[in-house]
């Protein structure tokens, strides 16, 4: 195995100049570059290798050195492997495989077309995964009661003893009837429940209470004032408004409908004795 890692440059190299600092991509095979027997100063050898000045085969001649050195090789012609093959089985402790031209097209492998290809539709399909799962969370602990707020609920034990002529004496969860020292959760629209059936409903189904559907969480600001279904008192209190009185005496007819007049009784009795 080759004991450097080869660097791919995108831009042209001169020989005339005596230190060039250009951005490298690290090839995809090869251990990495370490700080082996390479010491300062290196020799580089340029496009004129012998033989090909691309590296696709080993130079008949031989190149002898008494320190390190770097084959500088252009790209294309075969690949990257066979490159660096060659120069190793030349001497050379790194090799550079760059662009003759700055401008030119860039190969790019099938591997890395399907890469990108499913790399940018895939992200956004997992970030719609993610927010559908972040809204539907959200959501769904809008409508589960907090811990803290189920566990500050009253509880009470169960004696049959005690029991009045309307008190319940089956868990409407479980179904179970209630024996005595059974711990019962008393939520506030008094509703009574085993204390192993209620609690798991409250924090993980539904806030509210399985009988009357009452929420069992203290109102807060975001809470509605008035419910949904209370449309009588919602009149009333329109009607009650000072405004809404204005408008609704606009509303009414300005002359109401009179009753035809009737004749007085004495007119009609003189007509009567007229007649006769």
């Amino acid at each position: 195995m080759f004991p450097t890692c080869p660097l791919f440059f995108l831009l042209n190299l001169s020989l005339a100049v005596s230190k060039i600092i250009v951005k490298d991509y690290r090839a995809s095979f090869g251990p990495d570059l370490q700080n082996s027997n390479i010491t300062a100063p290196l020799n580089v050898v340029g496009l004129s290798i012998p033989g090909d000045e691309y590296a696709c085969e080993l130079p008949k001649t031989t190149y002898n050195s008494s320190t390190a050195w770097i084959a500088l090789v252009k790209r294309g012609g075969c690949s990257f492997v066979n490159k660096v093959y060659n120069m190793q089985m030349y001497g050379a402790s790194a090799v550079i495989v760059a662009d003759p031209f700055y401008n030119a097209p860039v190969i790019i492998t099938l591997i890395e077309i399907i890469i990108a290809a499913f790399a940018i539709p895939g992200c956004f399909f997992i970030l719609a995964m993610l927010s559908f799962w972040l809204r539907n969370r959200t959501l769904r602990l809008r409508d589960l009661a907090p811990d803290i707020i189920v566990s500050s609920l009253p509880t009470r034990n169960f004696v049959k003893s005690n029991l009045k002529p309307d008190d319940d004496i089956i868990c409407p969860i479980c179904l179970d009837d209630y024996a005595d020292k059974d711990v019962l959760r008393v939520l506030p629209c008094n509703h009574e429940f085993h204390k192993v059936c209620i609690d798991p409903w409250l924090t993980t189904c539904k806030k509210y209470c399985p009988i009357c559907k009452s929420d069992v969480c203290p109102p807060t600001e975001t809470t509605a004032l008035l419910p949904n279904n209370t449309n009588s008192g919602a009149g009333n209190i329109i009607l009650s408004n000072p405004i809404a009185s204005i408008i609704e005496s606009e509303t009414a007819p300005l002359i109401t409908p009179q009753p035809p007049p009737t004749a007085p009784a004495e007119e009609s009795i003189i007509d009567s004795t007229s007649v006769v």
